[in-house]
C-alpha cells in the first residue's frame, strides 16, 4: 500500500539501485582523478629528468676527436682503399 504525500516513492529495489549506482560513479570519478594526479606528478618528475640528462650530456661531450696543434700536429694515416701506403 503506497504512502500518501508528497515526495517520491522508491520500492527498495529502486533504491538499491541508485545506492550502488551511486557508489559506483563516485568511486569511478575518486580512481580517475587519482589517476591523473599521479601521472602528471611522475611525467613532470620524468621530464625534469631528461632535462637534466640532456644538459649533463651537453656540458660533457664525448666522442669527439681530440684537438690537434696547428703548428704541425698533423697525424700520419692509412687509407683504406691504399693498403700499406702511408700519408703524412
Amino acid at each position: 500500500m503506497p504512502r500518501s504525500g508528497k515526495g517520491l516513492n522508491l520500492r527498495i529495489s529502486h533504491k538499491l539501485f541508485l545506492l550502488v549506482a551511486g557508489t559506483a560513479l563516485l568511486s569511478t570519478v575518486a580512481i580517475a582523478g587519482v589517476t591523473v594526479w599521479n601521472l602528471s606528478r611522475g611525467f613532470d618528475a620524468y621530464l625534469a629528468e631528461r632535462d637534466a640528462q640532456r644538459l649533463e650530456t651537453l656540458a660533457h661531450p664525448t666522442g669527439f676527436e681530440p684537438v690537434t696543434s696547428a703548428f704541425g700536429g698533423r697525424r700520419k694515416r692509412t687509407l683504406p682503399n691504399k693498403v700499406g701506403r702511408v700519408y703524412y
